[in-house]
């Protein structure tokens, strides 16, 4: 390894020769070659790096080579060595074959010739090297020429000439200041880079301390800065003056390619526990987390992460929780910004003034101490501008001339002078730029004061700036805390209502209200420090903000919100994490945002709303207020008409005849007058002749009651009433009727939906007339398939068939179980029962051997908790959270008015019976795989149909548990509605009651079969019904049946009771009859859908009624799993009820004489036809029961304590049933 441009001398004693060798990186093709660069080199005999190498005579520069730099020359190896670090050595690399690497490697290296006769021992080296990233090294190796110690028997050395041995290696050494080797342990402390930095970091002071708080007298000074790089010198970061600034080589810099630190001497083992940073304000130039690094003597070793750093003022760390406080920016919000001549695009945000207080009311201000903090510091526009215009200190002075703004991502680089593009547009990224003090580490703080503080209201001044740059306002912040080791939000926690509040601290202040740390039993979820509607004007003023702890925090809510709300909201799963049980965890009696998933991110105290403006609550309070009496005007307008004499009729017919018109309603109405003359008045006598005969002759009942209230005759007595009835369904009718009307559109179109799904039965119908012949051979040829009789024996394909059924009806038991089983718990949740183990729970405990059904039960109940939740998206969505309760009554009055319409005309409608009935239609009427595409298509509507109907029947449910017309409560309504909460009170008790009326009625079969009842379905079906109705056209309500749903309820049917309530002979043989069913009853002969499976949607109907009531769930999955197959029948008006009967047996009985094995076949053949005829109908009603007790038991049973060991084997069971089950339904029979 012989250099280029110095002398060499071979052979060379041992220690005669000492070099640094530095690692270049190879040159890409094109590129000039990579050299090495070093300022200064010096070696030392001792390991203080205090006595430097003198030979007398002098010492020989050795290199690799020598360069060239462009402003001095040759560089030769001298230069390094002249002490003057202005100048420099620089050498190109060599390859040359290193043990460190497989192959060759590019080195460059400079060292000494002490000379022949004298033998030095370096014990320290320092080395000064380019500031420029290119002219580094990678890595420094300390070489010595050494002795070869090959070794004989009397282990003397044999040869005193070697070769370059390796002493020690530099890592990560930096340029433009000097680094040292050896280095002790705990003698050289860095500062690491661990962000990402767009534009080369740039830090203005560091500093260092050796106790925790950073106090001034343990300033560890004496320190010689070092650097990774550098377009300047590192020591600008240490020389108390905040202009200047050390700036990495590196645009952009991640992970370790920039760091800066102090190298205290060997003499000086320190231990740093605090450092100061002071970055640049600029925030593409600063980094928010750096980390703090010791050099053990081997290697650097992270002892301090700082993490949530800021730019444009000091920085400390570490700090302990509740130290320093900040509000970060949100948005501006969707008020826009106050009126400008200048602004032309987004400016940045800026801060006049920031004040922290420790109590609600905004008092106590916290003041005195503390070090302004900020994200970014904006530079200023101009050269004569103080550098620190912008700064954060400016947003705590009391002068209402300052104020502190963020860079806010500006692209373009400002400079002494204006801005290139004085008004550029900015961009504040909401959580980027923030703004807050540390209280930590202050004279007030060395003074004894406590640094934790709990900041809980602030009051924020906008800037007044009005240029082109700056200054835009933020309509939104967030109040953040250090929580000891990174940015948290603020948050308060609710309590139970009389429960002390948690204002007291514990030990370390751990137990403030805002701290985000539990303080005690009562806590419950937190409500985060979300400040919104900062600038609801444009004038500079302070706005507080605040929240309080305790029970002020529990947002009194309706049954309303609840209601619309999460399905579980009562037990919310947040609540269960918590501890917490009981009534909506756990604000006995009232609703907290924190129970309802859908409220927490809603804005609900009034700090957060941004501005009243023009909202859905105020409309709503609005339309309500106005509407009552325009209405009631208008009624009265017309009680005034009906009382004109002749004479002031003859004046009014006497105006222009452009008014005329407008008198017709009078003519109308007035039936004691006679109409102008045809001659005199043509159009009025027009008008006025069509008014009044629509008047006389519309036979509805409103048109009828409004010929009674429009009526001026009778007694003084019925004037009177006449008079009251007008003005309160004047004033009521005029505040509801629009709500009506929405509700009565929205229902339509909930119903336009459940018909459209309707379009199956339609479909359904039969192309072939079974009463014509031709059509029935035809429909041989196309199907290929025989009208079943019952002397048919099944053949291979059908029971192939059977068995494929069974497996289906199989799986369907078993998620129907499931389904059934969660619903149950969501009944019993809302009565105050423990129902805390989550859904994902339950379904792991599903076996592994029917693990493909998880997801599909999961899916199930999803679906279905997604429907019971439509109305609160809504809701959520127009409204957020209700803070007036007459908006939030109406809104749910419209709901039960919508819900009501829908099931009641859905209960009618039988849709479970149609969609049987089309089943039966389309087997022996379609082609193999149109009936495949047809019963599948059939069964997902009969789904849908089924979910829907439930998630309405829990929707209105919960509406009457929950929603209570005649509770107080306190509401945070900014506006009067007084009249709105009447009214939607007055609705909600007219709408439960007589739905509550109609729905009795309905699920007993009054209104079952009733022509005008069924005629929307059986025209949108294009079907005759007609032939339902009992009790002929001219019927209303049937009065001959009650209670009809009690022993369907149990699974009991009697002819002279529920079969004719619900009409299930009617509905089974007209159902059939219209669809054009062709296959005649095995038993029976004729043409009718199974009388057991329109019995099985009647009990699914009632069912549903159940669960109207309290506990009704209970009863209503009775209705349903007793019903499949009924579990008694007494009568004789269905009499194939029984399914096929079997031969019976032969009339000669059995021989007297037969043999024994004679007699067992025989016995065994009368056993088969009872089995066939009537114990798999026991069986079937046998696994019906055992279903419904697991069903009905379980979700008393199943607890978190006992979820893993008794959940897997119930599960297990039920499928075990549902698969015999299946097995007696589909295959045996």
């Amino acid at each position: 390894e012989i250099g280029g441009g110095t002398w060499e001398r071979r052979p060379a004693l041992a220690a005669t020769l000492w070099r640094i060798s530095g690692r270049l990186q190879p040159q890409s093709a094109g590129e000039a070659p990579a050299e090495w660069e070093i300022k200064e080199f010096v070696m030392y005999t001792d390991v203080q790096c205090t006595e430097a190498i003198s030979v007398r005579g002098g010492i020989t520069p050795i290199a690799s080579s020598v360069g060239i730099i462009p402003s001095q020359g040759v560089a030769e190896a001298a230069r390094a060595f002249d002490g003057d670090v202005g100048t420099g050595w620089v050498g190109s690399g060599k390859l040359v074959w290193s043990d460190d690497t497989e192959g060759p490697e590019l080195r460059a290296w400079l060292g000494l010739d002490v000379g022949i006769d004298a033998p030095h021992e370096v014990r320290c080296v320092r080395v000064f090297q380019a500031k420029e990233l290119s002219r580094q090294a990678s890595s420094i190796r300390v070489d010595w020429w050494g002795r070869n110690t090959t070794v004989g028997a009397d282990t003397d050395i044999v040869n005193n000439f070697a070769a370059w041995q390796v002493m020690g290696r530099l890592s990560e050494v930096g340029g433009g200041t000097w680094s040292r080797y050896p280095a002790g342990p705990g003698t050289q402390w860095r500062l690491v880079l661990s962000d990402y930095v767009r534009d080369g970091w740039k830090i203005a002071e560091l500093e260092m301390y050796s106790d925790p708080h950073c106090l001034p007298a343990n300033l560890l000074k004496g320190g010689e800065p070092m650097a990774s790089t550098g377009v300047n010198s590192p020591t600008r970061a240490s020389d108390n003056d905040t202009t200047t600034l050390w700036a990495a080589d590196c645009a952009p810099c991640s992970g370790n390619d920039a760091w800066t630190g102090f190298d205290f001497g060997e003499a000086q083992t320190t231990i740093v526990k605090c450092v100061r940073l002071r970055q640049s304000g600029v925030a593409t130039e600063a980094a928010k987390s750096a980390a703090l690094q010791r050099w053990t003597g081997v290697e650097w070793e992270t002892t301090m992460t700082m993490e949530g750093l800021g730019g444009g003022g000091w920085q400390k760390r570490p700090a302990l929780f509740n130290t320093m406080w900040r509000i970060s920016y949100l948005g501006e919000g969707q008020e826009g910004q106050c009126p400008s001549l200048v602004r032309v695009r987004s400016r940045v945000w800026a801060v006049g003034r920031l004040q922290f207080y420790s109590d609600d009311d905004c008092v106590r201000e916290i003041t005195g101490f503390g070090e302004p903090i900020a994200s970014s510091v904006l530079p200023p526009a101009y050269a004569l501008d103080d550098s620190d215009m912008y700064g954060p200190v400016a947003a705590f002075e009391p002068d209402s001339n300052t104020e502190w703004a963020a860079f806010c991502g500006i692209d373009h680089h400002w400079s002494g002078q204006q801005v290139a593009k004085a008004g550029d547009a900015a961009f504040c990224k909401p959580g980027e730029e923030w703004l807050g003090m540390d209280f930590s580490g202050t004279a007030g703080i060395r003074a004894g004061r406590s640094s934790q503080v709990d900041v809980r209201c602030i009051k924020i001044s906008h800037a007044s700036r009005d240029t082109a740059h700056c200054c835009d306002k933020a309509d939104q912040v967030l109040l953040e805390r250090w929580d000891g080791s990174s940015w948290k939000a603020a948050v308060w926690y609710h309590t139970s209502i009389g429960s002390s509040s948690n204002d007291s601290v514990n030990l370390e202040g751990r137990g403030s209200p805002a701290s985000g740390i539990k303080a005690k039993e009562g806590s419950v979820l937190p409500v985060n420090g979300v400040f919104s509607g900062l600038h609801n004007d444009c004038l500079p003023t302070a706005t507080r903000r605040g929240r309080r702890s305790s029970e002020e925090c529990a947002i009194p809510l309706t049954g309303a919100v609840d209601l619309l709300g999460d399905a579980e909201c009562s037990k919310h799963n947040d609540c269960v994490d918590a501890g917490f049980v009981g009534d909506c965890c756990p604000v006995e009696g009232e609703y907290s945002r924190c129970c309802c998933s859908f409220l927490k991110a809603q804005a609900v105290f009034d700090d957060e709303v941004s501005g009243e403006g023009i909202s859905l609550e105020l409309v709503v309070i609005w339309v309500s207020n106005i509407m009552p009496w325009m209405t009631l005007l208008a009624f009265g307008c017309i009680e005034l008409i009906n009382n004109l004499n002749s004479r002031e009729i003859q004046w009014l017919c006497e105006f222009p005849i452009q008014l005329q018109v407008r008198d017709a309603p009078k003519y109308a109405l007035d039936r004691t007058e006679a109409v102008p003359s045809p001659s005199k008045y043509p159009r009025l006598s027009e008008y006025v002749a069509r008014a009044r005969q629509f008047v006389k002759k519309d036979a509805s009942a409103p048109m009828r009651l409004f010929r009674v209230l429009t009526n001026p005759s009778g007694t003084r007595a019925r004037r009177g009433l006449r008079l009251f009835g007008l003005t309160t369904i004047g004033f009521f009718g005029g505040g509801i009727g629009l709500w009506l009307l929405l509700a009565v559109m929205v229902g339509e179109l909930i119903m336009a939906l459940l018909m459209a799904l309707a379009v199956i039965i339609r479909a359904a119908v039969s192309p072939f007339d079974p009463s014509r012949p031709q059509e029935m051979r035809q429909r041989l040829l196309v199907i290929g398939i025989p009208i079943k009789t019952d002397a048919d024996l099944p053949d291979l394909g059908e029971v192939v068939a059977s068995a494929f059924d069974t497996l289906v009806q199989a799986i369907s038991s078993f998620v129907k179980f499931f389904f059934d089983f969660l619903l149950v718990r969501a009944s019993l949740g809302s009565l105050n029962f423990d129902i805390s183990i989550r859904i994902e729970a339950l379904v792991l405990e599903i076996p592994d051997l029917f693990s493909g059904i998880r997801d599909l039960a999961e899916v199930a109940w999803r679906w279905v908790q997604a429907m019971t939740e439509a109305f609160s998206q809504f809701l959520t969505l127009a409204v957020g959270v209700p803070r007036c309760e007459g908006p939030a009554v109406v809104f749910a009055a419209v709901c039960l008015t919508i819900v009501s319409m829908v099931l009641i005309r859905w209960l009618n409608y039988d849709f479970f019976g149609l969609y049987v009935a089309s089943k039966y239609s389309i087997k022996p009427t379609r082609p193999r795989c149109q009936k495949i595409l047809m019963l599948s298509v059939l069964s997902g509507c009969r789904a849908v149909v089924f979910a829907a109907a439930q998630c309405m029947m829990l929707l209105f449910y919960r509406s009457l548990v929950i929603t209570n017309p005649f509770s107080t409560k306190d509401w945070m309504c900014p506006w009067d509605d007084t009249l709105t909460m009447l009214l939607g009170r007055g609705m909600i008790l007219v709408i439960a009651v007589g739905s509550l009326v109609l729905f009795f009625l309905c699920a007993n079969g009054h209104f079952m079969g009733q022509d005008y009842v069924v005629a929307p379905i059986a025209d949108w079906l294009q079907i005759d019904m007609s032939d339902l109705d009992p009790d002929g056209s001219d019927s209303v309500i049937r009065w001959d049946v009650a209670l009809a749903m009690l022993p369907t309820s149990f699974g009991l049917w009697y002819d002279d009771w529920n079969v004719k309530a619900y009409l299930i002979k009617e509905r089974a043989h007209v159902y059939a009859g219209k669809l054009r069913n062709p296959q005649p009853c095995q038993v029976c002969g004729e043409i009718h859908t199974p009388y057991d499976e329109v019995m099985r949607e009647t009990g699914r109907m009632v069912s549903l009624c159940w669960q109207l009531l309290p506990l009704g769930i209970l009863v209503g999955k009775a209705a349903e799993y007793l019903n499949n197959p009924p579990l008694y029948h007494k009568g004789t008006a269905l009499p194939c009820l029984a399914g096929r009967q079997p031969p019976p047996p032969p009339e000669e009985g059995l021989d007297p004489d037969a043999s024994r094995k004679d007699r067992i076949c025989y016995n065994f053949s009368l056993f088969t036809r009872w089995f066939m005829r009537r114990g798999v109908l026991y069986l079937r009603r046998a696994f019906a029961i055992l279903l419904l007790l697991l069903v009905v038991l379980l979700p008393f049973i199943l607890t978190k304590s006992n979820l893993n060991t008794l959940a897997n084997p119930m599960f297990a069971l039920a499928m075990l049933l549902g698969l015999i089950k299946a097995l007696f339904d589909a295959l045996i029979p």
